[in-house]
């Protein structure tokens, strides 16, 4: 199942994360309870038919997943006395990183700091909707990946924007790179719907991809021209520029070619 290959190699059963924190399955359950720490990002539940000597054997089970970050949030919330607490620490982080990506550059919204937004990362956070598109689930790279994907989202006007600047397109590059690291690979069912297709993949292939071949064009040009330079091959300047005022009138001059 590639289902399953995906979610083993990335991301940890309940089993691996109490393991992980030297936690008790209650303990877990009750900081869920108190919207202390995430749900399961996702959640499978098996009907297992199995065949061997002994005959049939029918089974049912579900089991839980978790991003590889979480063992980290549980640790830190685990001796806080209410949910209060947990919420202040995940907007500390939140807000932090957004500081920390607006001072190396990047374009941050306002609006991604209110705390309105704020609440509402919040609880996406503790549903486990984070842990579905980000590699850690945690609040920095919860806030790097909507940072990013509002900059690229920006940048190509929801794709829409199809010509940008050499200067932009390496700007893109960078912001792109940074939402790719940021951003988990998601379940093979699920990719084609995600923000990845649309923000990673669609963006490096219409825009960076185009830019590459774009500026390898200008710098064919650019060595032609240098070539015509060197072998005499140039075209005078008043006749250009007489070929240039001619343009949009009745007889215009035919092209000037070089000496």
């Amino acid at each position: 199942m590639e289902l399953l290959r995906y979610l083993n190699e990335h991301f940890l059963t309940r089993e691996q994360v109490l393991a992980n924190c030297g936690m008790e399955a209650d303990t877990l359950a009750a900081l869920q309870h108190r919207r202390m720490a995430p749900l399961p990002s996702y959640r499978l539940r098996l009907a297992v038919s199995c065949e061997s000597f002994f005959g049939m054997h029918d089974e049912q089970a579900m089991l839980d997943y978790y991003p590889r970050g979480y063992p980290d949030w549980l640790r830190a919330v685990e001796a806080m006395d209410d949910a209060a607490h947990a919420n202040d620490l995940f907007v500390h982080r939140y807000r932090t990183q957004l500081a920390r990506l607006a001072a190396d550059g990047l374009a941050v919204p306002e609006a991604l700091a209110t705390g309105e937004h704020v609440a509402a990362e919040w609880r996406h956070f503790l549903d486990g909707t984070y842990g579905v598109c980000t590699v850690t689930g945690l609040p920095e790279e919860i806030a790097t990946k909507e940072a990013a994907a509002l900059a690229v989202d920006a940048m190509t006007e929801g794709g829409g924007k199809r010509v940008l600047t050499t200067d932009e397109i390496r700007l893109l590059g960078r912001i792109v790179d940074m939402l790719d690291r940021a951003m988990a690979p998601f379940a093979p069912h699920e990719v084609d719907r995600s923000t990845r297709a649309r923000l990673v993949n669609t963006v490096r292939r219409s825009f960076l991809e185009q830019g590459r071949h774009e500026a390898e064009e200008r710098s064919r040009l650019t060595r032609k021209a240098m070539d015509d330079i060197d072998a005499g091959c140039v075209i005078d300047h008043q006749a250009m520029q007489a070929w240039a005022d001619s343009l949009g009138k009745e007889d215009p001059l035919p092209p000037p070619v070089d000496a």
